[in-house]
């Protein structure tokens, strides 16, 4: 699994956070976002048009930088297949952001 670091802001308020490439499934990428009501969450995107958006994790304004990091690093580190499976939800496929 490859992974670029990135922190470029997107127009509707996420920010890429990082890059990686599963070889099943191509190039992925993790953003950060706040939702409507403030809360601070980590989503797993297709590069592309087509596949899954995941929720990694909510509630991370709580627990600062470094543990965002940590989290990121924890989650690029895990085989793809098993981390998904393990995912609290799943949105669909249109490419907005929860």
């Amino acid at each position: 699994m490859n992974a670029t670091a990135t922190h470029a802001a997107h127009p509707a308020g996420r920010t890429e956070l990082t890059r990686y490439t599963v070889p099943s499934a191509g190039e992925r990428i993790l953003y950060g976002l706040r939702t409507v009501h403030g809360e601070a969450i980590l989503i797993d995107m297709p590069a592309g048009d087509e596949g899954r958006v995941y929720l990694v994790e909510r509630g991370l304004e709580q627990d600062g930088n470094a543990a965002l990091q940590a989290l990121i690093s924890d989650y690029l580190s895990n085989p793809p297949s098993t981390t998904r499976s393990q995912l609290s939800a799943t949105y669909s496929t249109d490419r907005e952001a929860p």
